[in-house]
């Protein structure tokens, strides 16, 4: 998630020191940016807490849902795939796909928008 979020890996870069990372991982020692929101360090600290009876998530995953940083999101949305995929994400994908279209072996379609032809599987056209 911290690479997600800054591009950086919060116990170090782990090519220079493989061992080195893996007792900083067991001592629970990283490093976060300081562009981080405070949810997020939040988040990002319980996750990694190294003690996994009190790390976050422990005991299911409704404590990780409902913590703040996930604040809005809606989950039954999420899960009945019924939320519509925000417009930065889809903007961000495109402009990946079009940049690197020579890696891409496949043509790239866009989802249908209607939800019902979600639900059908592709080898029932055949």
């Amino acid at each position: 998630m911290v690479f997600l979020l800054t591009g950086e890996m919060p116990f170090g870069p782990w090519r220079q020191s493989e061992l080195d990372t893996f007792a900083k991982i067991a001592r629970g020692y990283f490093i976060l940016s300081h562009n981080l929101s405070p949810e997020a360090v939040d988040l990002i600290t319980k996750l990694l807490e190294v003690d996994e009876k009190t790390r976050l998530g422990s005991h299911g995953s409704s404590s990780v849902r409902s913590h703040l940083w996930f604040d809005g999101v809606d989950w039954k949305g999420i899960r009945d795939r019924t939320c519509p995929v925000p417009q930065e994400l889809a903007f961000r994908v495109a402009q990946h796909l079009e940049i690197h279209s020579e890696d891409c072996p496949v043509a790239v379609a866009s989802p249908p928008q209607d939800i019902a032809e979600l639900n059908v599987p592709e080898w029932l056209d055949d």
